[in-house]
C-alpha cells in the first residue's frame, strides 16, 4: 500500500509554504550542482526504478547524466516537490510510483500545467530512437493526456482482475458467463446472506479497495468535481452494502495471505493487485500456487458500472517540470524507460511496451513452473488461463490514478468505520460527501 500522501491545502496555502521553503529549494540547486551537467530526479528511498536511473548513469559517462535526490518517505518529498513546483522550481524529472508516490493531487497540478507536454517533445523529435506511441497500449498512453496536452508518460500499469477459482464457482453455482456489475451484483452473489453454510464467508478479499474504486470513479480531481450525490452512485453503493456481510478477514485469526483466503472458500474474489501489485510474472506464480493445493483458478473483469468496462490504473510513470530548462535530457531518458529492453526489466511491472509485455507473458509459465518445482512443458498451463489475462489486457479501456491520498488520508477513516459495521451506509455516504466537497475547494 502507497504510503499516505501530503497535499498543500489551498491556493494561497501553497505560496505561503513556497516562500517558506526557499531554503529547500536552494537546496535542490545546490544537489543539481553536485554533478556537473546533471538533470535532476525526485524518488523516494528505494524506489525501484532507482537501479535503472543508475544503469542509464553508468552508460552516460561522457553525457549528461541523471542526479537522483532521494528521500526517506513520500511526506517528506512531497511536500517539498508541491511547493517547489508550485514556485516555479524544483526538480526537472518528477516520478510517479503508485506504490511509493510522488505527485499528491497529480489530476490538480495538470489542470494547473504544471508539467511540459509531451507532445511538442515528440514532434519536435526527429532522432531513430523518436517513441512510436503505436508500438505502445493506446488506451493507457492516451489516459496521460488532459485537454490535448500529454503531461503524463506511463511507463507501466496495473490491470483491475480477480481472481477465483472453479471449485469455489461451483460450490455456490455463480454463473462467470458474464462481467459482474453493480446492477447484477446482487442477484450473482445474493446467497451471501441467505446462505448459512457462507455466513463466515465476503464476496470480496477486501472491501476497502473496492469502495475506494467506486469513489474514485465519480471523483474529478481535474475540475474539482464530484457526483457522489448522483442516483447512480448511490445505486451502487446500494449494491455494495449488499454485499457485506460483516465478515472481516483481516480479523480472522487464520488469515495470512489473499489466495489462501480464497482457496479455504473464506472469499469468492481476491484482486491481483492485492497480492501480485503489478508484477505481471506473478501471474504465473498464482496459476501454480492454486493448482498446487488441487483447485483451478480463473480470472474475470473486476466489478464496475458495466460489463463492457476493463480497467486499469497507472502504476510507474514519468513528467517533466514545465519550468524546467533540461527538457531535452529529460525526455531522452524517458525514451529510455519506454524502450523493450528496458520495460522488459522486472522494476517496471507490467509494462506499456507491447513487445515487451508479450515476452514477459510468454517467459511467465516457464519461469514460474521452475520455481514451483514443476516440469514446464507447453501443456502445464492452462491456455484459457492465460488467454483471459492477454484478453482482458487488450480489452482495457480505462485507465486512471489511484487518488490514495484522498482514498486514505481524507476518507479512509469513514471507509474503515463502514465496512466494520461502526457506521451506517447513510452516515457513510454523507460523510465522504462532506469531505469530498471540502477536499474538492481547497
Amino acid at each position: 500500500m502507497a504510503n499516505k500522501l501530503k497535499i498543500i491545502t489551498s491556493i494561497c496555502m501553497c505560496i505561503f509554504i513556497s516562500f517558506a521553503c526557499c531554503a529547500c529549494s536552494a537546496n535542490v540547486s545546490d544537489e543539481k550542482g553536485t554533478t556537473e551537467g546533471a538533470f535532476t530526479i525526485y524518488v523516494v528511498k528505494d524506489t525501484p526504478i532507482n537501479s535503472l536511473i543508475k544503469k542509464y548513469n553508468e552508460n552516460k559517462a561522457n553525457e549528461k547524466r541523471m542526479e537522483i535526490v532521494e528521500f526517506e518517505n513520500n511526506t517528506e518529498l512531497s511536500s517539498k516537490l508541491n511547493a517547489e513546483i508550485m514556485a516555479g522550481k524544483g526538480p526537472d524529472l518528477i516520478c510517479f510510483d503508485s506504490g511509493f508516490g510522488g505527485v499528491s493531487n497529480i489530476e490538480k497540478m495538470m489542470s494547473l500545467d504544471m508539467f511540459a507536454d509531451y507532445n511538442e517533445l515528440l514532434s519536435d523529435d526527429n532522432s531513430d530512437s523518436k517513441i512510436n506511441l503505436n508500438n505502445y497500449n493506446k488506451t493507457v498512453m492516451e489516459s496521460g493526456a488532459y485537454n490535448g496536452k500529454r503531461y503524463f508518460m506511463p511507463i507501466s500499469y496495473m490491470p483491475d482482475v480477480l481472481i477465483t477459482t472453479k471449485e469455489i464457482c461451483d460450490k455456490y453455482s455463480v454463473d462467470l458467463k458474464k462481467s459482474i456489475t453493480y446492477q447484477n451484483a446482487g442477484e450473482l452473489f445474493g446467497f451471501i446472506n441467505e446462505s448459512k453454510n457462507s455466513r463466515n464467508m465476503s464476496v470480496f478479499y477486501d472491501f476497502s479497495d473496492e469502495i475506494y474504486k467506486l469513489i474514485d470513479s465519480n471523483m474529478d480531481f481535474y475540475n474539482r468535481e464530484n457526483t457522489l450525490n448522483s442516483k447512480d452512485f448511490l445505486s451502487d453503493i446500494d449494491a455494495i452494502d449488499n454485499l457485506i456481510s460483516g465478515y472481516n478477514p483481516s480479523q480472522d485469526s487464520t488469515y495470512s495471505y489473499g489466495l489462501d483466503s480464497l482457496l479455504q472458500g473464506k472469499v469468492m474474489f481476491v484482486n491481483l493487485e492485492q497480492i501480485a501489485g503489478s508484477e505481471p510474472n506473478s501471474i504465473g506464480s498464482i496459476y501454480y500456487y492454486i493448482t498446487s493445493k488441487g483447485q483451478t483458478p480463473i480470472i474475470l473483469n473486476s466489478i464496475s458500472n458495466s460489463e463492457n468496462t476493463y480497467s486499469a490504473f497507472f502504476d510507474k510513470g514519468l513528467l517533466i517540470n514545465k519550468n524546467s530548462d533540461r527538457k531535452s535530457e529529460s525526455y531522452e531518458f524517458v525514451k529510455y524507460m519506454l524502450s523493450e529492453e528496458i520495460q522488459c526489466s522486472p522494476e517496471i511491472g507490467l509494462p506499456v511496451n507491447k513487445n515487451a509485455r508479450s515476452k514477459l507473458i510468454e517467459e511467465m509459465a516457464q519461469t514460474d513452473a521452475k520455481s514451483f518445482g514443476v516440469d514446464y512443458d507447453e501443456d502445464t498451463v492452462d491456455d484459457s488461463y492465460i488467454n483471459s489475462y492477454i484478453s482482458f489486457l487488450d480489452a482495457i479501456n480505462n485507465c486512471s490514478f489511484k487518488n490514495n491520498y484522498f482514498n486514505h488520508s481524507v476518507i479512509g477513516d469513514n471507509v474503515s468505520k463502514y465496512i466494520n459495521g461502526e457506521i451506517k451506509k447513510e452516515q457513510f455516504v454523507k460523510e465522504i460527501q462532506d469531505k469530498a466537497k471540502i477536499y474538492l475547494e481547497e
